[in-house]
């Protein structure tokens, strides 16, 4: 039988985080807005806070749920807290704890919120920019709850939960070390040399550039990228173009590049085919192009590896096509990740209400090129890492197209599976 329930009448307790005092290092980690996605935690994205800071009822349980309480965009994020790391945790004064008896209503409230998270982002009281999230109102909201089915929502639940939270640690694990052989190789100039040393910790010879106001080795060059790519493209706005929210196709911004560089198909507007073919007329997008976010947060890019179909690009992201003969896609989108180009790149923005960079200035910025055998080398090694990486998105994005699809069922009692099956 399928009941409807709500937040506020089944939680024990539900607590604000505290304004953090940020340090080097501590026993306490907090969370801030940006470490949920998805309905999972992202804990490297936390930061230390002072220990004392901490009120105990803060510090995060297993079975609790932390929901975004600010932020246009952002409120209503939740995630259902399955693991911990060695540590104590706690939020910020941007987020709730939301603690309840039992952990299997915990899942359920978690899932159902995330599932209905453009109704939360209408949830939010204050200025537009900084709205706050009314949780009376959001804790008031009746989901459908079939108890005869909760024991088989909560196995389906945890083990496409912890299979989604593996892919996402294997993915962060390929992106370090995607991020630690580009550093060794381009910054620390300990690429193999021709007797498979270490470069630069073998004495190989390094020179001065005035470009970069640093040593590189002997041999390398320093090219403006408009001089290394085919183009640089944008979207369309939709304007007088087109309307949005007509037809399936999706509508890429920058809100769907990801910190960790893939694409996150959740809460994209959508066009029609006739808006698409208008964009994809300026766009022009392709595999091997690299999609750059040209205002803050600036460095996050995708390189597309597979046909985009279904999807295109609005005039907020760049669509970078590298010339082949001068460089690799996989080389450039390290390139124009790496902390040296990101800090150039902001320090070169413009831009009152939205901060970013120009395609003229873009293309004026300078690009290490190292000779050919060592860009393909390296190129091997980052392809090989980016294809496990893209292998573990996609699976994530199959295994919520099931989940999403089971659960409500379940929950509204349309159908019933035997737990013991």
């Amino acid at each position: 039988m399928t009941e409807y329930i709500n937040i506020k009448d089944n939680m024990l307790n539900c607590f604000k985080g505290n304004t953090p005092k940020y340090v080097v290092k501590s026993n306490t980690l907090v969370l801030n807005q940006k470490c949920i996605r998805n309905n999972v935690i992202d804990f490297s994205l936390a930061q230390y806070t002072e220990d004392k800071c901490t009120n105990e009822n803060k510090i995060l349980r297993l079975g609790d749920l932390i929901i975004n309480s600010t932020g246009q965009g952002t409120a209503g994020r939740c995630a259902y807290v399955s693991e911990l790391p060695n540590t104590k945790v706690t939020v910020d004064s941007h987020m709730l704890i939301v603690r309840f008896n039992n952990k299997d209503l915990s899942k359920f409230f978690s899932y159902f919120l995330y599932k209905n998270e453009e109704l939360m982002l209408t949830l939010l009281t204050g200025s537009s920019g900084q709205g706050e999230f009314d949780k009376e109102r959001a804790f008031n909201i009746k989901f459908p709850y079939c108890n005869e089915n909760k024991e088989i929502f909560c196995k389906i639940f945890d083990a496409i939960a912890d299979k989604i939270q593996l892919n996402n640690k294997i993915n962060a694990e390929l992106e370090n070390m995607a991020k630690t052989l580009y550093d060794y190789w381009f910054v620390q100039f300990d690429f193999p040399d021709e007797n498979k040393r270490p470069y630069k910790s073998a004495n190989g010879k390094m020179v001065y550039n005035e470009v970069l106001k640093r040593e590189i080795p002997d041999g390398w060059e320093v090219k403006p990228l408009k001089y290394l790519i085919k183009h640089i493209n944008t979207g369309l706005n939709p304007r007088d173009n087109f309307i949005l929210g007509n037809g399936n196709i999706k509508y890429i911004t920058v809100k769907n590049i990801t910190e960790n560089n893939l694409l996150d198909f959740k809460n994209c507007d959508t066009i029609d085919e006739i808006a698409r073919n208008k964009v994809h007329n300026r766009s022009d997008i392709q595999v091997g192009d690299i999609l750059f976010a040209s205002i803050t947060p600036l460095g996050r890019c995708y390189l597309i590896q597979e046909s985009p179909i279904g999807w295109d690009i609005n005039e907020s992201v760049f669509s970078i096509r590298p010339n082949l003969i001068e460089i690799s896609s996989e080389y450039l989108l390290m390139c124009l990740t790496s902390k040296y180009f990101t800090k150039k790149a902001s320090n070169s923005s413009t831009g009152s209400i939205f901060t970013g960079i120009r395609i003229k200035t873009l293309e004026n910025m300078s690009i290490l090129i190292p000779p050919q055998n060592i860009l393909k080398t390296f190129t091997k090694k980052l392809n090989q890492l980016l294809k496990r990486k893209n292998i573990c998105f996609k699976e994530n994005i199959d295994l919520e197209k099931v989940r999403d699809f089971l659960l409500p069922l379940l929950m509204n009692g349309q159908i019933t599976v035997n737990p013991e099956c």
